[in-house]
């Protein structure tokens, strides 16, 4: 950790990690963690390691948008800060006697002057020393008490219990998540249906653009689902035509950032990523399993007339009745 100007970001922190300064408010951190989202989410960046940096941005964004955690996380960081910068003078000060001895040509003092000298920096040395401890003191104290610095273990510890806690509330996001309603679902395809039936997605777009508006008003689950359907409905319709034009490039963008529209509701992209795959198994077409029954039985029966008459043919040939029963397609 390096000391920082006030609205400066902390290196290698999570402020560092979404480009925000350590003064920034809840929106903006949302929304740079947005944008990074849409740039390293694994939808959309097909690097290797995408998974783990949007686990990486999930994490920041989570821990720094809840003010209980976020305020222990600056106190933290302020304890690094206030050792790194205690540090750094304890170097410079060495570095400046090593650097005075080999430019200057010191005249010869008393042994009296050297030692009073020597005395003096490390009388003003254990000062800087002791005002930095008592600042990390009181900034690690929770209610006034005095509380030992946190040495690295501790904080490495910290840090798993705010992943941990990270990955519960997760699980309890999830859990509370509405299921998805196959009513809205169904109601999306059919309007993408009815509206692409001339082939032309300009309709659909115009559908599309006034359904995000709605949904955004009403923020109701129904809402958003319905739209999410009805946007990949008209995506798939494009991938099987492989149409180009303006308004396939609107649906190919609206698939790829279909997370952020869950955004305002749910914080975690695994709980959205869960949902996004409920509603596109529920608008992906599957085969009529009623088409194929008829379809068996028909050959079953024509297979049944090929073999008795075949045996018909034959000579010698035993009654139909030692034909095979069915047969397994």
């Amino acid at each position: 950790m390096v000391g920082h100007r006030s609205g400066a970001r902390v290196s290698g922190s999570y402020y560092d990690l979404l480009g925000v300064p350590v003064t920034a408010d809840q929106r903006a951190i949302r929304a740079r963690y947005l944008l990074l989202m849409r740039r390293h989410h694994p939808d959309v960046n097909r690097s290797p390691t995408a998974h783990s940096r949007a686990a990486e941005l999930n994490a920041a964004f989570r821990l720094l948008v809840e003010p209980d955690l976020r305020a222990r996380y600056d106190a933290e960081l302020a304890a690094q800060r206030v050792g790194s910068v205690t540090a750094r003078a304890i170097s410079l000060y060495r570095g400046g006697r090593s650097r005075g001895r080999k430019m200057l040509v010191r005249p010869r003092t008393s042994a009296l002057k050297s030692s009073a000298t020597r005395l003096g920096l490390a009388a003003v040395l254990s000062v800087t020393v002791l005002t930095g401890w008592q600042i990390q003191r009181h900034l690690l104290s929770s209610n006034g008490a005095a509380s030992p610095p946190a040495s690295f273990d501790d904080s490495h510890t910290e840090a798993r219990k705010t992943v941990a806690a990270v990955n519960a509330a997760t699980v309890e996001e999830a859990r509370a998540m509405p299921p998805v309603s196959p009513a809205s679902v169904a109601d999306g395809v059919e309007a993408f249906r009815r509206l692409g039936a001339s082939g032309s997605l300009a309709p659909a777009q115009m559908f599309s653009l006034q359904c995000h508006e709605n949904a955004a008003n009403l923020g109701t689950w129904d809402a958003l689902d319905m739209c999410a359907a009805f946007d990949h409905a008209a995506f798939m319709r494009v991938a099987r035509d492989k149409t180009a034009s303006a308004n396939a490039g609107y649906f190919i963008d609206r698939h790829d950032r279909a997370a952020h529209l869950y955004v305002p509701n749910l914080s975690s992209m695994d709980t959205i990523a869960l949902r996004l795959d409920r509603i596109r198994e529920l608008v992906t077409p599957v085969p009529d399993r009623r088409l194929y029954a008829r379809t068996a039985r028909v050959l079953h029966t024509i297979a049944k007339r090929t073999w008795a008459l075949a045996n018909a043919e034959r000579p010698g040939a035993g009654p139909p009745s030692a034909m095979p029963a069915s047969y397994d397609f």
